[in-house]
């Protein structure tokens, strides 16, 4: 915010994130609080390793697993 002297804005700029960036970010920070570690990420998320992996591939986050997790995951 720019505001003159008298306290008036003069200038305002907000953003706010759209729910699919919020999930990512929820996703993202709890991967990073687990050390990257999917079992404990997906208990702090309250789900199932499996059910983290349809969620990172989903948010397009999937790329971030090691190469073939995926892959490995879809074809259980």
């Amino acid at each position: 915010m720019i505001s003159t002297d008298t306290g008036h804005v003069a200038y305002l700029k907000s953003f706010r994130l759209s729910a699919a960036q919020v999930r990512r970010g929820r996703l993202l920070r709890a991967l990073r609080g687990a050390g990257w570690n999917l079992d404990r990420a997906a208990r702090a998320l309250e789900t199932d390793q499996a059910e983290l992996r349809d969620r990172l591939a989903r948010a397009q986050l999937g790329h971030l697993l090691e190469p073939g997790a995926l892959a490995r995951h879809r074809g259980r």
